[in-house]
């Protein structure tokens, strides 16, 4: 992960009056570079079908602090109670749920037991790969490679 110089204070400055705040940051993974942040996540049920949700934050306010219901933990700040009241609720607060790794379990647990969880969009954090991908490299193939490859996802039975 690449990170700016401050990153340290904007998160501290970032989590007044808050629980939890992560930057923004974004896979790595062609062709889509998706942020990772999400709009919704758990599990619904339907039809006596168990089903993941994930639905991936792409047009996010940008220059915000907003509500996430789940994102990665390339760089976040968690409050100690947090921490401490997922693991008496829900138990290991990063042991992975069926269908999910460990930070998203995390999320999902920490909503759970009643927290709100934030992204601050102006503290962006590049994920090293072949590239540095970054908002930038997002932007550059969201309009493009996404809309495509929703197009061609939708198309799918």
């Amino acid at each position: 992960m690449t990170f700016e110089p401050d990153i340290l204070i904007r998160l501290v400055e970032s989590i007044e009056g808050r629980d939890f705040v992560t930057g923004l940051c974004f896979s790595r993974h062609a062709p889509r570079y998706r942020p990772c942040i999400y709009k919704r996540l758990g599990y619904e049920i339907d039809q006596n079908e168990m089903r993941l949700i994930d639905e991936t934050y792409y047009e996010y306010p940008e220059g915000e602090i907003f509500e996430v219901e789940g994102s990665g933990m390339a760089c976040a700040l968690i409050r100690t109670k947090v921490l401490e009241t997922v693991l008496k609720q829900k138990g290991l607060p990063f042991s992975p749920i069926i269908g999910f790794g460990e930070d998203l379990s995390f999320c999902i647990k920490a909503r759970q037991c009643g927290f709100r969880l934030y992204c601050n969009s102006d503290i962006r954090i590049g994920h090293v790969g072949t590239v540095i991908i970054d908002e930038e490299v997002f932007k550059g193939n969201y309009y493009g490679n996404f809309k495509q490859y929703q197009s061609s996802a939708e198309d799918q039975p």
